[in-house]
C-alpha cells in the first residue's frame, strides 16, 4: 500500500516543485517516495549504477549546484535565451548537466583526495598512539 502511494505521490511532488520550488513540501514528498521505494527485498532503482554514482556525488552536487545555476543563468542571459518560450526547460536541463559536471569534478579532485588524506592521517595517528602508549607490565612469575 505504501509503495502504491509513493508511486502516486511522485507526479504531485514534481508539480509542487515546479510551482513552489522554494517550499519544503516537495522535498518531503520525494523523501517519502524514496524511503518507500527503497525498502523491500532489493530496490532495483537504487542498485542502478548511475543512481549509485550520483548518490556518491550528491554532497558535491549540493555544494556546487548554485554555481552551476548561476553560470547557466549568466550564459543564457548573454546569449539572449531567457526570453525564449522553451527557456525554462532548456535552462533546467543545462543547469542540471552543469551541476553534475561540477559535482563530478569536485568529487574526483577534492573529495576523493581529501578522503585518502584522512585515511592516511588516521593510520599515522593510530601508529603514533600505539607507539606512545605505555606497555602493560609483565607479570613476574612466582618461580624463583
Amino acid at each position: 500500500m505504501t509503495r502504491a502511494f509513493a508511486y502516486l505521490a511522485l507526479p504531485f511532488g514534481w508539480y509542487f516543485y515546479l510551482t513552489w520550488h522554494t517550499e519544503l513540501g516537495p522535498a518531503l514528498v520525494y523523501a517519502f517516495a524514496l524511503a518507500a521505494l527503497s525498502h523491500g527485498p532489493r530496490s532495483r532503482f537504487l542498485d542502478w549504477a548511475p543512481i549509485g554514482a550520483l548518490g556518491r556525488r550528491s554532497y558535491a552536487m549540493y555544494l556546487f549546484h548554485p554555481f552551476a545555476l548561476f553560470a547557466t543563468a549568466l550564459a543564457f542571459e548573454r546569449a539572449g535565451l531567457l526570453a525564449k518560450p522553451l527557456a525554462p526547460c532548456s535552462f533546467r536541463l543545462v543547469g542540471l548537466f552543469l551541476a553534475i559536471c561540477f559535482a563530478e569534478a569536485a568529487h574526483r579532485f577534492i573529495e576523493v583526495p581529501a578522503l585518502r588524506t584522512k585515511d592516511r592521517l588516521g593510520a599515522l595517528l593510530g601508529r603514533l598512539v600505539t607507539a606512545l602508549s605505555p606497555r602493560p607490565m609483565e607479570r613476574i612469575s612466582d618461580e624463583l
